[in-house]
């Protein structure tokens, strides 16, 4: 017997775009029951009316959420746990696409090779090019160890719509996401709070998802100048996570993997330069970064990061 597949899709403004999401969940060839939960945030442009309309066209399939708006993205994803009563969860953000097979293909994997997370590849849309990404490889993990591979970023990225998991790791503890307006990366450390409740993770080359990147409600392509200090802090509460589960080699893959954050933090100042910020924020960015690779307890107070990670705690 398949098993069921709740998928879990935050909407804010997504009149033109959710028909299409819908679509590609829908024609999925899955023999199982599929169920999904629009968490809907902006009532103004339309995108209720859409909704709406989605639901009744697949009636008894689609649950449109709205108690406890507006959620934001990461709200979102945490607000649909009490809801989700499937045996394997996914989350597709309403301006994406499943590709053909996604479906059938992530429970496969689940299935035959005893996993509790599949993580899979994509492919890059812009306007009519399509890129598959680059880096993504066939692999098999603990859960520890994957989240040393979740900071290397490389074959392994922190995008929640590239995987498939068990129910039961939405009862691991800790478990943690950024939530508020104008949250960015928030997938990173509810990824890597469920990573630490997994025992094995397997990943797979192959494409799941197709991920539109020239829509206007990508938050990863708008312009902004606090783009680096939300990156800063969905690294500080992977921190947090990992100190609050006590998982000292997940602590350590979480330091070893600097240059690769650094990385990361460069390409984020220099969007952040582009888009206008002060030279004080760029300062205030700078003395973060080297507060998050300081020995001992990471401490927050006082600083830009502490206002963006009260009540991001879940559990």
């Amino acid at each position: 017997m398949k098993g069921k597949v709740c998928v879990v899709m935050p909407l804010y403004r997504n009149k033109d775009t959710l028909p299409r999401a819908l679509e590609s969940i829908f024609s999925q060839d899955y023999e199982g029951d599929i169920e999904v939960l629009l968490m809907f945030d902006d009532p103004h442009d339309g995108t209720r009316e859409v909704a709406l309309e989605c639901a009744k066209r697949y009636e008894g399939k689609v649950r449109l959420i709205e108690e406890g708006a507006p959620f934001f993205l990461g709200g979102a994803r945490a607000k649909a746990i009490p809801y989700i009563d499937g045996d394997y969860v996914y989350s597709l953000d309403a301006d994406d696409e499943l590709l053909p097979g996604a479906l059938s293909l992530l429970t496969k994997v689940l299935r035959d090779t005893g996993a509790d997370m599949v993580n899979a590849s994509y492919v890059e849309v812009k306007g009519e090019k399509r890129r598959p990404y680059f880096f993504a490889k066939d692999a098999t993990y603990t859960g520890e160890s994957a989240v040393g591979a979740l900071l290397q970023d490389a074959s392994f990225r922190s995008f929640l719509w590239a995987k498939l998991f068990k129910r039961e790791l939405l009862d691991s503890r800790p478990l943690a996401i950024l939530q508020g307006k104008g949250v960015m990366f928030e997938d990173l450390s509810f990824v890597a709070s469920l990573l630490l409740g997994a025992r094995k993770v397997v990943s797979i080359a192959k494409p799941v998802v197709a991920y539109h990147l020239d829509v206007a409600t990508s938050s990863s392509t708008e312009e902004r100048k606090d783009r680096t200090l939300r990156h800063l802090a969905a690294f500080a509460l992977t921190r947090l996570v990992l100190e609050k589960a006590n998982r000292p080699k997940a602590l350590r893959a979480f330091f070893a993997h600097k240059l690769r954050t650094y990385l990361s933090y460069r390409y984020d100042v220099s969007r952040d330069k582009k888009a206008g910020a002060s030279q004080d924020y760029f300062a205030q960015m700078k003395a973060l970064f080297g507060r998050l690779y300081q020995k001992g307890a990471l401490d927050v107070k006082g600083t830009l990061l502490e206002p963006l990670l009260e009540g991001a705690f879940i559990s």
